[in-house]
């Protein structure tokens, strides 16, 4: 059965850092997590060049981009009914959309929150 594996927590909490090791390595080595706020900052890079060096324009166009490429791959891991790994602030509603979309084609689901702690020092 396919797995949905939500990699949950807020910024800076070690979503990118410690969360794929919570993962089996199968899983990763298959499916490495998609981690959108990554790949805007790489393609907000790219799209700064081709738009004479807006910040605002380039954003836009990453914003468009990455949810385009996320809604890319999630229904290619549906289609082919292969795992699927995405990391997030999980902080919306339609959050709990996505986990409906995939429990309905089949998938079970398995949410690793994240969270910061502070270390008081005396």
């Amino acid at each position: 059965m396919p797995t949905l594996y939500i990699i949950a927590g807020s910024n800076g909490a070690g979503k990118s850092s410690t969360g794929p090791g919570l993962l089996p390595e199968a899983v990763i080595s298959k499916h490495p997590p998609f981690d959108g706020d990554k790949l805007k900052s790489i393609k907000q890079l790219e799209f700064r060049k081709q738009v004479g060096g807006s910040w605002k324009e380039a954003g836009r166009l990453a914003d468009e981009y990455v949810y385009e490429e996320f809604e890319r791959q999630y229904k290619y891991a549906i289609q082919h009914s292969e795992d699927f790994v995405y990391e997030g602030h999980f902080t919306e509603e339609n959050s709990w959309e996505l986990i409906r979309t995939f429990k309905n084609k089949g998938y079970v689901y398995a949410l690793y929150g994240i969270r910061l702690c502070r270390s008081i020092q005396r």
